[in-house]
């Protein structure tokens, strides 16, 4: 009786058939997907994504690697849209049956960049913070004119937070109107968000006690999130009425004596007290107070 014995792969055929690359692009802002015949299975050396080179007008550097299906997804840092870029692609790239990645170790595609969209948190009627969701230019973002808003709100100074995060003082936004703010910032690859910038809507703060503080033993600050009235002492609805106020927690509670209005701040009082606060920490309490166009405290 005569054998031939021989082994079988399955399907898929031999374990040693190179992988072959059917296409690259940039698919979206960050990514670059590479499609191959097979699965690909990045080994060893190709599993590092710094060892994943992008060169081009501005410099890409990839910053992760994932397998999908038949696609290698590369993350990466901000590319320039419609700018040439060239990925050269590590030697070991391989089936999970061991084929041998042979095609060109140089492969082009164009950059993908939409800019950098925002979102907006409103910390009073005068000040917002911009958070940025890509890497920006600096000088971009701290330039005033390009921030613009609907409406009669204007910008007025802006301040940096950190690389992505910035503040910027407002003309005063009236509570429950509605606000949308443009910034016109690129990001570091000089992608500016489509229609001239990235677009976020806010609305008006309602007026709220934003923080208090000691001043001196006798002296509290209290800062509103709005303008309030303050005309006069005795007024029903005027923060500089010391029975709009209470301290309702703290070792000790004493009567407020008397409000002053906060000259160059018109969103903030200080109460005054006759004697010295005991050290320890108090609660303070406000009501029947408005804005001067009659918004109440919530």
């Amino acid at each position: 009786m005569s054998q031939i014995i021989t082994q079988g792969y399955g399907p898929g055929g031999s374990s040693s058939g190179p992988i072959n690359l059917v296409s690259i692009a940039a698919t979206a802002d960050f990514t670059v997907v590479l499609t191959f015949d097979v699965p690909p299975q990045p080994l060893a050396y190709a599993a590092i994504a710094t060892n994943w080179l992008v060169s081009g007008l501005y410099q890409v550097y990839v910053t992760g690697i994932a397998v999908a299906g038949n696609t290698l997804v590369l993350t990466t840092t901000p590319m320039t849209n419609g700018a040439p870029y060239q990925l050269t692609v590590p030697p070991i790239v391989s089936t999970p049956t061991g084929g041998a990645y042979t095609g060109s170790s140089t492969l082009s595609f164009t950059g993908f960049g939409s800019g950098p969209s925002i979102q907006v948190n409103e910390i009073n009627c005068r000040l917002i913070e911009v958070t940025f969701l890509s890497i920006i230019e600096q000088t971009d973002a701290l330039r005033l004119s390009n921030y613009s808003f609907t409406g009669s709100l204007q910008a007025e100074a802006v301040q940096r937070v950190d690389d992505q995060n910035f503040l910027v003082t407002t003309s005063r936004a009236l509570p429950t109107v509605s606000h949308t703010v443009t910034a016109a910032v690129r990001d570091v690859a000089g992608n500016l968000h489509t229609g001239g910038g990235s677009s976020s809507t806010f609305t008006g703060a309602i007026l709220q006690i934003e923080d208090i503080f000691e001043l001196t033993p006798t002296r509290i600050r209290v800062q509103f999130t709005q303008d309030v009235l303050r005309v006069s002492p005795s007024g029903a609805h005027d923060a500089l009425n010391p029975f709009n106020y209470s301290l309702t927690s703290g070792p000790y509670i004493r009567p407020i004596s008397t409000v002053q209005a906060v000259g160059n701040d018109p969103a903030a009082v200080d109460l005054i007290f006759a004697n010295n606060l005991p050290v320890g920490d108090y609660t303070v309490s406000a009501v029947n107070i408005t804005t001067p166009e009659g918004y109440p405290i919530i």
